[in-house]
C-alpha cells in the first residue's frame, strides 16, 4: 500500500504544480514504466493480441450453413431445379457433422439428383480415416494459438527487461550526476566562505593580498567544475525523461521537484552475490524470457511437424448420409435409405510432403543450436557482469580507505594551517584531492549499480521487478 501512494505522489510530482520535493528512486521510475510507457503498453497488448489469435484458430470449427439454388429456362421449359440447404458442423476430433434438405425439379432432371415432392432430408458425418485422424490442420492451429497466448506473458517480460534495462542505466547515471552536482554546491560554499574569510584577514592584515586572489580563484574553479556537472545532470534528466510518459500518451519531464537518491556505503547495495548467480544459470532454460520464447518456439515447430508428419499418410476419407422424406418419420426404414462413399487419395512420391517435414525438422535443429548459442552467451553475460561486480566491489572498498586518508590529509593540513605551518596553496590542494576521490567514489558507485541492473538484465528478471 505505501508504494502504491507513494507512486501516485511522485507521478503527481510530474503532472501538477506541487510544493515541495521527492525523491525518485529506480523502483518508482519503473513503475511510471510500467504503467505508461508506450512500449510497455505496447506489450500489455500482447496478451490480447493472444486471446484474439485463440479466438481466430476456433473460427475453424464454427458451425456454417450453406444454401445453393440452380435454375435452368429453355424455350418455354424448366429443364431443372435444384435446391438444397444445409448446415456442417466441424467437430474437434476430425469428423464433420452434417444436416441438409434438397429439393430436385424439372423436365430435364439428372435422374441421380431426382428427390420426392416434399423434398428429402438428410443427416450424416463425413470423417477422415488415415491423414487427419489424429491431427489436422485446424486442431493444429488452435493448439499453435493456444502456444502463442501463453508465450506472450513470456514476451511482456522479454520488453520490460530490455527496457528497465536501458532506463536503469539512464537512471544511475542521473544520479551520479546529482551527487556530484552536490558534491560541487559544498565544495563552492565552502571555498566562497573561505575567500570571505581571507578578506576580512587581509583587511585586518593578518593575510598577504595574494592570498585573496589565491581564495579567489579556487571560488572561481569550483563555479566552472560545478557549471560543468550541472550541465551534464541536465543532460541526463533530459535522457531520462524519455522514460517517463503520463496518461493518454503524454511525454513527461525531470523537474526540479524531483531529486536524485544519495549515494550511502557499499553495504546499502544489497548486491548480487555467487549463489544467485550459479542459481539463475542453473535455470536459465525456465526462468530466462528470451530461452523461454525458444521453448515456445520449438513446441510450435513440434507441432507443425506432427501434421506435416500426418501429411505423410494417404487421404481416405468415409462419408455416410442417412436420408428420409421431408415428411416422414426420421427413423422410418432407419437405416435402408442411406447414400455413402469413400474418398481416397495419395500421391506416388510424396516429394513435396517429405520436403515439408525435412524443412520443418531443419527449422528445429536449427533452433536448437540457437538455443545452445543463446544459453552460452547469457551464461557467459551473467559471469562477465558478476565479475566486473567483484572488481567494482573492490575498487569501491578501496576508494572508502582512500577518502578516509584523503581527508585525514586535509584535516592535518587545516591544523597546520591553524598553526600558520602551512599555506593557503596547500589547504586549496588537498581540498581539491578529497573533491577528485569523492567524485571518482561517484562514479564507482553509479558503475556498481549499473552493474547490478545489468546482472539483473542478464538474468532475465529485471522486467519482473
Amino acid at each position: 500500500m505505501y508504494k502504491h501512494y507513494r507512486f501516485l505522489f511522485v507521478f503527481l510530482l510530474f503532472s501538477v504544480s506541487v510544493s515541495g520535493q521527492v525523491t525518485l528512486t529506480q523502483e518508482d521510475l519503473f513503475a511510471i514504466i510500467r504503467k505508461y510507457h508506450p512500449v510497455a503498453k505496447q506489450a500489455a497488448l500482447l496478451k490480447e493480441r493472444g486471446n484474439q489469435e485463440i479466438l481466430k484458430s476456433k473460427g475453424n470449427f464454427d458451425p456454417y450453413v450453406y444454401s445453393d439454388l440452380d435454375q435452368k429456362y429453355f424455350s418455354g421449359k424448366q429443364y431443372y431445379d435444384l435446391f438444397d440447404i444445409g448446415m456442417k458442423v466441424p467437430t474437434w476430433y476430425g469428423p464433420d457433422i452434417k444436416l441438409g434438405y434438397d429439393r430436385n425439379a424439372g423436365l430435364l432432371l439428372n435422374p441421380e439428383n431426382s428427390t420426392p415432392g416434399a423434398g428429402l432430408v438428410f443427416a450424416g458425418v463425413s470423417a477422415p480415416i488415415l491423414q487427419g485422424l489424429m491431427i489436422d490442420k485446424r486442431r493444429t492451429a488452435v493448439m499453435q494459438a493456444k502456444l502463442f497466448a501463453q508465450s506472450t506473458e513470456t514476451e511482456q517480460l522479454r520488453i520490460l527487461n530490455n527496457l528497465f534495462y536501458e532506463a536503469a542505466q539512464s537512471y544511475w547515471q542521473w544520479v551520479a550526476y546529482g551527487n556530484q552536482v552536490q558534491i560541487y554546491e559544498d565544495a563552492l560554499e565552502l571555498a566562497s566562505r573561505r575567500y570571505q574569510m581571507t578578506k576580512e584577514s587581509f583587511r585586518l592584515g593578518d593575510r598577504a593580498a595574494i592570498d585573496t586572489t589565491e581564495a579567489y580563484l579556487q571560488v572561481q574553479d569550483r563555479q566552472f567544475n560545478l557549471s560543468q556537472v550541472e550541465l551534464l545532470y541536465q543532460n541526463a534528466g533530459l535522457e531520462l525523461s524519455g522514460f517517463l510518459w503520463g496518461e493518454n500518451e503524454t511525454p513527461m519531464e525531470i523537474t526540479d521537484k524531483l531529486s536524485p537518491v544519495m549515494l550511502d556505503s557499499i553495504s546499502s547495495f544489497n548486491l548480487i552475490d555467487q549463489e544467485n548467480i550459479d542459481r539463475s544459470i542453473e535455470n536459465l532454460s525456465l526462468a530466462h524470457p528470451d530461452l523461454r520464447m525458444y521453448d515456445f518456439k520449438l513446441k510450435d515447430l513440434g507441432l507443425e511437424q506432427r501434421w506435416k508428419r500426418e501429411k505423410l499418410k494417404p487421404k481416405l476419407n468415409l462419408e455416410y448420409n442417412f436420408l428420409s422424406y421431408s415428411n416422414q418419420n426420421p427413423l422410418y426404414r432407419f437405416p435402408t435409405q442411406y447414400k455413402w462413399g469413400i474418398d481416397f487419395s495419395m500421391p506416388i512420391l510424396l516429394r513435396e510432403a517429405k520436403g515439408d517435414l525435412a524443412l520443418t525438422q531443419i527449422k528445429i535443429q536449427e533452433t536448437q543450436y540457437a538455443v545452445n548459442q543463446k544459453r552460452l552467451e547469457i551464461s557467459n553475460k551473467i559471469k562477465a557482469y558478476y565479475n566486473e561486480q567483484q572488481t567494482l566491489k573492490s575498487q569501491l572498498s578501496l576508494y572508502e580507505g582512500m577518502l578516509k586518508n584523503y581527508q585525514r590529509l586535509l584535516t592535518g593540513e587545516q591544523t597546520r594551517f591553524n598553526l600558520g605551518e602551512s599555506s593557503l596553496f596547500l589547504i586549496n590542494a588537498r581540498e581539491t584531492s578529497l573533491i577528485s576521490a569523492q567524485i571518482k567514489f561517484i562514479d564507482i558507485q553509479s558503475k556498481l549499480l549499473k552493474n547490478k541492473a545489468a546482472i539483473q538484465w542478464a538474468q532475465g528478471e529485471l522486467g519482473s521487478l
